[in-house]
């Protein structure tokens, strides 16, 4: 059975987590902080205290906590109030790296900003004493969690992507802490958004404080709390993992309104408490190591037993039932959780597995619905290695070589239609994808220090845009399309013009450069078949004016010198692969144009050297 196909919403985070120990670490690092730290005096002021603790092996948990039980009645006095990204860059400009070029704007929780800054120092210690350690675990229980992730994004945004290591960051009980904005912004980094684990009990309140109907209310211009990360959503049937951020909050509101939701305060008498003023998470985590919670690791096991006929929450007898799709894995994990109705559950299993409208009510619908949405957007893996993206690559330039008959790869693509051509049309389609979500992102983020600047990456992007942006423009003008120059995708501008940013950042670093003394294999100029296009299309023009408008024609002979010097210079760099000079290709077709319309007296660099035959000894290398 497949059950990543299955339940695949925020579990392979939850896996890892629960059963490598993680979790239950976390928490017996909260748990001697309260230990060694709690204050049973109303009256306190609320600080945040924190403390390392270590794990084998060789894993380091910084805890943090609230210095009193009663963090439910500080944040309640202190509201549920944002401050603006705006307000923070004027007052607290530490967290203006969270915004993103098209996302500037955000919001994050203003009593949990206004404790990071009173620990600014503590906390400026921390993280330079923790910033070289790949294994840590940052976890915080309550408000002591909303200082856990503002602490792991500062200390993520300090770290090159390279060498972000296995740092993760694990809350209990804490509330939300950021907007619609903050939100996003988070989100639109994988390697960030998939570092926060959030852990709810649904008794405890904190977690809800700051959700209500208003917080998925589309047509309200105001900001709302959204989640981010993975949430562990637990009760006492079970847990269930969800990373979708309306489906969280959606989640959430159901067990509001159920009214599983316990009180805070010394005076409850109806809720559970364990000793530190919140719902007693530890039992909840022993639960989840035994296996007795239907979620995670244990899923395998409870599967198993359902296709045996054993009853599993008044369920039985299921016979044959399709367990691969999606939804079947949604409906199973908030049934876990208590959302899913018994006779709800009973009719969707005795269909085996085929889900009907009729069978689901409308939450189990969006969740749906948005989890296919979420699989749809990671097909596409932004984060795909170059040495993968290397594979793809390769086919295109084995095609490049076995066309070299047919007038080279250009001419080849631009004309032909056969298997081989469909299978680089595809291949060129997944490279396309891929540098076009990796140019989004380094263009997203400029004040950080940009991935255009790493040499590997550049080199990369570079090869791409010489080999793949030539099939593109082929595509162009086999279609009897023009003027490809003014329609040239973004990302390929962005990824020629960090070249040149770099290229001269080393050339100001190195006193010699590299003379090239041979073809390249690539032209150097990704657009160099879209000025020989146009060129073909000026000949055209020039003539069929036969002597009409001297001012079209002296526009047009005008740009026709224009990219005779240009390739006569790429010419004598050896910037152009040798391909152009084949007989059939385009290139060829154009010069015979343009020696025609010029005639014998016209004498330039690029007409001796082509009257000369001179480029045979390229073709020839």
């Amino acid at each position: 059975m497949n059950q990543a196909a299955m339940f695949s919403s925020g579990l392979e985070m939850g896996n890892l987590v629960v059963s490598s120990g993680l979790l239950s670490h976390s928490w017996a690092a909260i748990r001697e902080l309260y230990r060694d730290s709690l204050l049973h005096d109303p009256t306190s002021p609320v600080s945040i205290k924190n403390k390392v603790h270590q794990q084998p092996p060789n894993c380091t948990v910084l805890a943090f906590a609230p210095s009193t039980p009663f963090a439910a009645q500080y944040l309640q006095g202190e509201g549920r109030d944002l401050v603006s990204s705006a307000a923070l860059r004027e007052h607290f400009p530490l967290f203006e790296f969270v915004g993103a070029k098209g996302n500037p704007s955000f919001s994050i929780h203003r009593a949990a900003v206004t404790l990071f800054a009173s620990l600014r120092d503590k906390l400026s210690y921390l993280k330079d004493r923790f910033s070289k350690v790949s294994r840590l675990i940052v976890t915080g229980h309550s408000i002591g969690g909303s200082i856990a992730v503002l602490f792991t994004l500062w200390l993520l945004e300090s770290i090159p992507q390279k060498d972000l290591g296995s740092r993760l960051c694990i809350t209990f009980g804490s509330p939300l802490i950021g907007d619609n904005g903050f939100q996003q912004a988070i989100s639109e980094r994988p390697t960030w958004n998939s570092r926060f684990l959030h852990v709810v009990c649904d008794r405890d309140p904190i977690p809800r404080l700051f959700v209500s109907p208003r917080n998925v209310d589309p047509i309200s211009n105001a900001s709302f709390y959204m989640p981010f990360g993975t949430f562990l959503l637990c009760s006492e049937s079970g847990c269930a993992c969800f990373e979708e951020p309306e489906s969280v909050l959606d989640l959430m509101l159901a067990r509001m309104s159920s009214g599983s939701v316990g009180t805070h305060g010394p005076a409850n008498g109806g809720m559970q408490m364990n000793g530190i003023g919140e719902w007693d998470y530890e039992g909840i985590l022993s639960k989840i190591m035994d296996g007795a919670i239907c979620w995670g690791v244990s899923y395998e096991g409870i599967l198993s037993k359902i296709m045996d006929g054993a009853i599993w929450r008044g369920v039985s007898g299921l016979g044959e039932w399709n367990f691969g799709t999606l939804q079947t894995g949604i409906i199973i994990q908030m049934d876990a959780i208590e959302v899913v109705e018994k006779t709800q559950l009973s009719t969707f299993l005795n269909h085996r597995g085929r889900l009907q409208n009729d069978d689901i009510n409308a939450l189990t619908s969006k969740i749906v619905r948005r989890a296919e949405d979420l699989l749809a957007s990671k097909r596409i893996n932004p984060l795909k290695k170059l040495n993968d993206i290397k594979i793809d690559m390769a086919h295109i330039e084995w095609y490049k070589k076995a066309t070299e008959r047919s007038g080279g790869y250009y001419n080849a693509f631009r004309v032909e239609e056969s298997m081989r051509r469909a299978e680089i049309v595809k291949r060129k389609s997944f490279l396309t994808q891929y540098w076009k979500m990796m140019v989004l992102e380094a263009e997203k983020f400029p004040q950080k220090e940009g991935v255009f600047s790493r040499k590997a990456w550049l080199l990369g992007g570079t090869n791409y845009r010489r080999l793949v942006e030539p099939l593109d423009i082929a595509e162009w003008y086999g279609k009897g399309k023009e003027d490809y120059l003014a329609n040239r995708s973004e990302h390929y501008k962005l990824l020629e013009q960090w070249v040149v940013e770099y290229g001269k950042l080393a050339a100001s670093q190195q006193s010699n450069g590299n003379v090239r003394s041979r073809p390249a294999s690539l032209t150097e100029d990704s657009c160099f078949w879209a000025r020989v296009e146009e060129a073909i299309i000026s000949c055209k023009r020039l003539k069929q004016l036969g002597g009409g408008c001297r001012e079209d024609e002296k526009s047009l002979r005008e740009s026709l010198e224009k990219f005779e010097n240009h390739a006569m210079e790429l010419i004598n760099k050896y910037a152009v692969s040798s391909e152009i000079f084949f007989k059939e290709s385009r290139f060829m077709l154009w010069w015979e144009n343009y020696k025609e319309i010029m005639g014998s007296s016209h004498h330039s660099s690029l007409a001796d050297f082509m009257r000369n035959r001179r480029y045979k000894d390229w073709i020839n290398v």
